[in-house]
């Protein structure tokens, strides 16, 4: 049996650091994790060149910046979930993606989807999504947990390639099916059937894909 070891546990928060390392060495008697107080981006330029990362930062602001700062050869999974405006009745939605050396295409849709959310969207907590609403904190949680069902198979499916991933290297979630989503480009001069052609021609690209994987559910895109 080969003993792997975490060498340095990084969180911007001091403390939380320190509690997670008590829970992994508590779980994992292989683990032996250094706390320290530094933000994931600044971590990731003392990370191995083909480390993989999972992220699930506070905002969306974060996660960009953090895989902008990603080594080349890194594989980067991230994930976020959030509300919609509109109190009890919003939209719940989370977003689910897998990063891989080289797929430039899945690159830029993410760079066009999180710039975009982030110019349109309000940085919140957890505690002040769910705390006045038990209605958010009942939907949320779920499909936090479907988001990080299906991070936890990417990372099993570390040799795929990128269009192999189940489910796709991008994905949305409404409940606890993913949906492959692919962003794209438009225009503000185009019409909204111009803009619909163009969303439905890049819908077409993507491969058909069978999820049948531990925890998912099995469904046909």
């Amino acid at each position: 049996m080969t003993r792997r070891s975490i060498s340095t546990i990084r969180d911007p928060q001091e403390n939380r650091a320190v509690q997670m390392a008590v829970v992994l060495r508590n779980q994992f008697a292989t683990l032996d994790p250094k706390p320290l107080a530094m933000r994931v981006q600044d971590a990731l330029a003392f990370s191995d060149d083909h480390d993989s990362v999972v992220l699930s930062l506070d905002t969306i602001e974060h996660t960009r910046a953090t895989l902008a700062a990603r080594l080349p050869s890194m594989r980067v999974t991230w994930q976020i979930a959030g509300k919609g405006p509109g109190g009890v009745g919003a939209t719940h939605i989370a977003l689910q993606g897998t990063l891989c050396p080289g797929d430039a295409k899945s690159e830029r849709s993410v760079s066009l989807l999180l710039s975009t959310l982030d110019g349109m969207s309000r940085a919140a907590s957890s505690r002040e999504l769910t705390s006045p609403d038990p209605v958010t904190a009942a939907v949320l949680t779920p499909l936090r947990t479907a988001a990080s069902r299906l991070t936890a198979v990417h990372l099993e499916e570390k040799e795929r390639e990128p269009w192999d991933l189940s489910g796709g290297p991008l994905s949305v979630l409404f409940g606890q099916r993913p949906c492959p989503l692919i962003a794209v480009q438009g225009n503000r001069q185009e019409k909204y059937s111009q803009q619909t052609a163009l969303a439905l021609e890049s819908a077409g690209e993507l491969p058909v894909n069978t999820i049948i994987t531990r925890g998912l559910s099995g469904s046909h895109v």
